[in-house]
């Protein structure tokens, strides 16, 4: 199978990390890859593992960058007749969406990572033959925002390099250490972890929290942090595996979180780094009754845009950590069970073969 991945760079991100992950894996098992993107750091590491790597201005979202692209890829389907295109973000799922129209023999698939503002340049995620989402809350988002037919869509959790993080090695900290990792946008709610740790601040002895990211809310949880006095706050760049060995508890919120009662519930890309590491989690869910927590089989779950629910989660982890062991390795278990790399390429290339 030859198959095409397309996303606007290729730099640290979620969205970035799941197509290394992906092409790397649809390598090793005997198919040939392309990664199209703007270009980014990690496309040395790809190209050693075989990948061909092929430059596209998807990062400039401009009319003439469109048509250049969309030449360009034209001539790359028929040259090296490609299978399967694969859009994992909305401007190159343009580019691609036409291109497919064009040329027939090419299969288009688009994947939903989050939740985009509803409007029409959006629609395209939907276009897909075949639609993936990355959580089932992603799913009906899909079906009610975006219009597509459900028979379309089919859940593919991210999955996360086991290895890299099961055996991964505490380093010994005085402090309370509360994480919080992922792109800094609103959507993941971070903006109100902050005034709930301006509330425990003089309740926690030594405590501590790293804020790991990069993006346009960085600049309002700075002010946050002034204006709560909050000196035990640290704003870091990198990658989670860098940072875990020091955190004792992630927050993982999301302003549009799975339902409570959903069979497998995904708390981000992070969040399950998390788990996998033997940190336990508190994250968001519907269901949930503003100002409380709920323990879980696998995390500690607070309703979206809850400062107290937070406040409270946070305070009774500090308090009762001993208490959290058994939830910890049985989150540990369920995550490599369900959320490997391995896993998610193996049902990645199924839907692939569902239009083949």
């Amino acid at each position: 199978m030859k198959i095409a991945l397309l996303v606007p760079e290729m730099n640290l991100g979620g969205v970035e990390q799941g197509t290394f992950d992906l092409a790397k894996g649809f390598v090793e098992r005997g198919h040939t890859v392309f990664v199209l993107s703007a270009g980014g750091k990690m496309l040395p590491s790809l190209e050693k593992y075989g990948v061909k790597t092929v430059y596209f201005p998807f990062h400039k979202k401009n009319i003439i960058s469109f048509f250049l692209s969309l030449w360009k890829l034209e001539e790359l389907i028929k040259r090296e007749n490609i299978n399967i295109l694969h859009a994992r973000s909305r401007f190159p799922a343009w580019v691609g969406y036409f291109a497919s129209r064009k040329i027939n023999k090419v299969h288009f698939i688009t994947s939903i990572h989050g939740f985009y503002k509803k409007r029409f340049y959006s629609q395209i995620m939907g276009k897909g033959e075949r639609v993936i989402a990355v959580s089932n809350s992603l799913k009906k988002y899909a079906v009610k925002y975006l219009k597509v037919d459900e028979k379309k869509i089919r859940v593919v959790y991210n999955g996360i390099n086991v290895e890299e993080f099961k055996n991964l090695k505490k380093i010994k900290h005085d402090e309370f250490t509360i994480g919080c990792i992922g792109r800094l946008t609103q959507v993941k709610g971070f903006q109100y972890v902050l005034p709930a740790v301006a509330r425990l601040k003089n309740r926690i002895k030594n405590l501590k929290v790293i804020i790991v990211g990069e993006g346009r809310l960085s600049g309002y949880l700075k002010k946050m942090k002034e204006k709560f006095n909050l000196d035990m706050v640290y704003f870091k760049k990198g990658k989670a595996k860098e940072y875990l060995p020091y955190i004792d508890l992630l927050i993982s919120p999301r302003i549009e979180p799975e339902d409570l009662h959903e069979e497998k519930i995904w708390i981000e890309r992070t969040g399950v780094e998390a788990q996998i590491a033997g940190i336990p989690v508190i994250t968001t869910a519907k269901g949930i009754k503003k100002g409380s927590f709920i323990i879980g089989e696998y995390a500690i779950f607070v309703s979206p845009q809850d400062i107290e629910g937070l406040e409270k989660s946070i305070f009774y982890s500090y308090q009762n950590y001993s208490k959290l062991i058994p939830l910890i390795e049985k989150a540990k278990n369920y995550a490599i069970e369900n959320f490997s790399v391995d896993k998610m390429v193996d049902e990645t290339l199924k839907v692939y073969e569902e239009l083949l």
